[in-house]
């Protein structure tokens, strides 16, 4: 099913919104299972309906409301609080931070400028009803941009190998750093 969306949608979706429609379609079937008539078609014809009307919808809802926050389009990073200008090596991660957010995916970009313009991460159902998707995928979204942003900055020689990358995985699992 997955491959399905892939040809037809793959130039439009995401691999985070191609999970999104995924688990929307798969919420779908199981509430109209009784509707499931084998008279009508296969199952897999049934499943492909379903998982391309999901993908037009998350498609429509991207055409009436931008994946973006409200706001300002251009994303700027909150100055350091310090009275004396940052380091040059604080500066260079700022800007570093700002550049792989700007790659990442859209629904994934967008949910990180909102966890960073709050402080913290803000409620999934909260920036799901803002970004028009499913709680569910802002949970993808979070937990994937993270890891990408976390790899393209280490890649650029930002994190140590060892103890800043568990004290990162420790703090996205809920436990406390050591």
């Amino acid at each position: 099913m997955r491959s399905r969306l892939r040809l037809g949608f793959g130039k439009m979706l995401d691999d985070s919104e191609l999970d999104e429609v995924m688990s929307l379609a798969s919420i779908r079937a199981w509430q109209a299972a009784a509707r499931f008539d084998e008279t009508r078609g296969t199952l897999r014809a049934w499943l492909s309906v379903i998982a391309r009307n999901c993908a037009l919808r998350l498609l429509e809802g991207r055409r009436r409301s931008p994946l973006e926050p409200q706001g300002k389009v251009d994303y700027v990073m909150p100055q350091p609080l310090e009275v004396e200008a940052p380091s040059a090596e604080r500066q260079r991660l700022i800007v570093d931070v700002t550049r792989c957010l700007n790659r990442l995916p859209a629904m994934q970009r967008a949910v990180l400028r909102a966890d960073l313009d709050a402080g913290d991460a803000v409620p999934a159902d909260e920036l799901a009803q803002r970004l028009g998707t499913s709680t569910n995928s802002i949970y993808v979204s979070r937990l994937k941009g993270r890891r990408s942003l976390r790899a393209a900055l280490q890649g650029l020689g930002h994190f140590a190998q060892d103890a800043p990358n568990r004290n990162i995985r420790e703090q996205d699992a809920g436990a406390e750093p050591a």
